[in-house]
């Protein structure tokens, strides 16, 4: 934690986010996604590198958003990531 504030100091400035917040973050990282696949399908030769790991990073996050804000009412196993 920063500047080694305790637990109970971090989870009492805690704070729910906004809908507006949530959804733009929602779009965001769906943005994020959509770029890591393009970069992915633009080299004919793809190995996977750098680029892959964040692929990863960007489908695991958009997964985890789209179930935050309720995508299609989906649950958290049948969460999709359309991009």
């Amino acid at each position: 934690m920063i500047n080694d504030e305790s637990a109970t100091e971090f989870c009492a400035s805690a704070r729910l986010r906004s809908e507006d917040e949530l959804f733009d973050a929602a779009y965001e990282i769906q943005e994020f996604h959509v770029v890591a696949l393009q970069r992915r399908m633009s080299r004919p030769n793809y190995q996977p590198s750098v680029s892959a790991v964040y692929e990863g990073v960007a489908r695991e996050r958009h997964h985890a958003i789209n179930w935050l804000v309720g995508y299609c009412g989906q649950s958290w196993d049948e969460v999709t990531t359309d991009t």
